[in-house]
Parts: structure tokens; C-alpha cells; sequence
């Protein structure tokens, strides 16, 4: 029997791919690009997978669960057709890996490239919730950049009576000894009013279970408060060591019944706070702060007034990118219907 009638008996097969196999040297990737090249259902399939890759983070990060596994499961069908469809086109099992890879390795550049982008914005503005709207699964930044469907509920949120709460999963993550927070405030007179004994929330991050009679030094960092009776603004650090008073600012006479911008930054032991982005206050504290990786909760024991463009930033800003937000939000702020909100009169 000679070779060619060897080669024709019934299921024997020649390795026809041999001399350019993927594990014989380099043409074998050439090989198996060129095989990816020429088919354009497999490059539709891998263009395809881009966006997917990009809604799917997009849905885990934004806490849409809907969103992101229906991304993925999509991803995960088109993946399978697309390496049933190689194998079909010949015993060459390379190429469906080479697919995998080069769609794995889209998905690592689109994800780190979001996460850079996170990193090195100066405009992390955060989302607020209330119970309705994290039921609901729709936080509002308290910004007024882009489109806001629902005026009503942002409106809502912004009042400093209404309990409200960004989530740290929608934080930067980065907890180091450094930090800013930067907010716009409507400060009503009613709040100073003889009366008024109790000291007002307009923020805080950091333990929630301690009750409004919970002192405002304790675990929070930051907190802010307006005082009782007179006009002031308490800006107070949970340190490793007290004394607790002597870790917060006190800003004196905060304008009223008008928008201005406060900004803390926190830079180890140094607290700054800038009021219209100008430099008013700074402190050295007794110790290290303790950062807090919690929520943001406003509006528990809460005042009388509006908060608008809470921002978070991990790291300390620098005065002249300070300065230039404020200018670019007050620009905005002023443009905006709810600068035209007003307090109400005592009765």
C-alpha cells in the first residue's frame, strides 16, 4: 500500500495546518492573525464585544446589576458562537484563543483607562440618594453638569432638611491621609434663630448608629454643623488623639440667604478650609485624622437651606485648581433656576 493510498482510507486525516501550527514558532501567530483577518463575522464579533465590555463596567460600577449581566451574559454568547464558528472553520482551536485574548486584552485597556480617568478628575462630583431613589436605583449628582431630567427630586435633595446619602461604593477608593470635599451652601436665618438649641447637620462622613445626641466629634471625618443661636459653622476631624475641639474649624459669620462655595482639604495633619476659593482657615491637627470609608449622610438633624455641587476628590487640590472651580461653578450656579431659591420668612 503506498502513502496516498494510506492517506485515503476513511477517517484518516492529514494535518494540513502542520507547517504553520501555533506551536512550531512565530508564523504561527502571523497564521492565526491572517485567519482572523479574512473572516469578518469574527471581527464583527470582536468590535462587537467593545461596547459591551464598556456597559457591562458601566452597569457594575453605577450598581445597574440589570445592565451589567445582561452585558455580560451577551458577551459571554457571542464569545461562545465565536469560538464554535473558528473550530468549525478547520481543527484550529489557536484561533478561538487568539480571540478570547485579543478581547480580554480590549476589555483590560477600556477598564483601566476608565479608572484613570477617575483618578486624575478634579470634578468627581458624588451621587445622593434618598430611600426612594435607591430603591429605585437613580442617584442625582448635586450638580447642575448635564442634563437633569427630574428637577423635582434634585430640588429635593438639595434641601438641607431631607435626609440624603452618597454611597462610598461611589467614592474613589483611595483612603490615604489626604482629601477634599468642596460644597455649595444656602444657609437660611431661621436656623440661627433664639430658639434653636440643637446643633444642625449639614454633613458628615462616617459612623451613622450614634444617634442625633452623638457628639459631632466622634467618628466623623468630616463633619459640618451650624451652631445653635449664633452664626457660625463648625468644621470638625476624628483624630487618633484630642483634644476633639482642637481639631475643627470654626467659619464665623457664613453669608446668608445667598450661595458660597466651602472647600476642606485635608493633607495629613494639615486642615484647610477655603470659603469662595480663597483661603480663610488652617489648622494642625493633634493627630492623624482617621479617614473614614463610609457613606456621606446630610440632612439627619439637618438645617434649613440647599447644598448644590458636593464634590470628592481623594486627593488635597491645589489652591489654583480650587480657584478655578469655584469660578466655573459659580458661573454655572448662576444660571441655574434654583439660584433663584429663596428661604422662607419667619413667621
Amino acid at each position: 500500500m503506498g502513502l496516498e493510498d494510506f492517506a485515503n482510507i476513511k477517517g484518516f486525516k492529514t494535518n494540513n495546518t502542520f507547517s504553520y501550527s501555533g506551536n512550531y514558532g512565530p508564523s504561527g501567530l502571523s497564521q492565526s492573525m491572517n485567519f482572523v483577518t479574512k473572516n469578518p463575522s469574527l471581527i464583527a464579533g470582536i468590535l462587537l464585544f467593545i461596547p459591551l465590555i464598556v456597559l457591562c463596567i458601566k452597569g457594575f460600577v453605577s450598581r445597574d446589576n440589570k445592565l451589567g449581566f445582561t452585558a455580560l451574559a451577551l458577551m459571554i454568547a457571542i464569545g461562545l458562537f465565536g469560538y464554535a464558528y473558528a473550530y468549525s472553520l478547520g481543527d484550529r482551536a489557536q484561533y478561538a484563543l487568539l480571540i478570547s485574548l485579543i478581547i480580554i486584552l480590549f476589555g483590560f485597556l477600556i477598564y483601566f483607562a476608565i479608572q484613570i480617568k477617575m483618578r486624575v478628575s478634579n470634578n468627581m462630583y458624588i451621587q445622593f440618594y434618598n430611600p426612594t431613589t435607591f430603591k429605585k436605583n437613580n442617584g442625582i449628582p448635586l450638580s447642575y453638569y448635564g442634563k437633569v431630567r427630574d428637577n423635582a427630586t434634585l430640588l429635593e435633595l438639595m434641601k438641607g432638611s431631607a435626609y440624603a446619602f452618597a454611597l462610598k461604593e461611589d467614592l474613589p477608593v483611595d483612603m490615604g491621609t489626604e482629601g477634599t470635599y468642596s460644597f455649595w451652601l444656602k444657609v437660611c436665618p431661621i436656623n440661627f434663630n433664639k430658639l434653636n438649641t440643637k446643633w444642625r447637620t449639614i454633613w458628615y462622613r462616617g459612623d451613622n448608629s450614634g444617634g442625633s445626641g452623638q457628639s459631632i466629634y466622634k467618628m466623623k471625618t468630616p463633619g459640618v454643623y451650624l451652631a445653635p443661636n449664633t452664626n457660625k459653622m463648625i468644621i470638625s476631624v476624628a483624630c487618633e488623639n484630642g483634644p476633639d475641639e482642637g481639631n475643627a474649624i470654626t467659619v464665623d459669620n457664613i453669608p446668608l440667604n445667598e450661595w458660597f462655595c466651602t472647600t476642606i482639604t485635608l493633607d495629613g495633619r494639615s486642615l484647610d478650609c477655603y470659603i469662595n476659593g480663597m483661603l480663610e482657615y488652617s489648622i494642625s491637627l493633634t493627630g492623624d485624622p482617621l479617614m473614614m470609608n463610609s457613606n456621606v449622610i446630610k440632612g439627619k438633624d439637618g438645617f434649613s437651606g440647599l447644598m448644590a455641587f458636593f464634590r470628592y476628590n481623594s486627593a488635597a487640590m491645589l489652591p489654583g485648581q480650587i480657584i478655578e472651580l469655584y469660578e466655573r461653578e459659580r458661573a454655572t450656579l448662576e444660571d441655574s433656576t434654583f439660584s433663584l431659591e429663596t428661604c422662607p420668612t419667619e413667621s
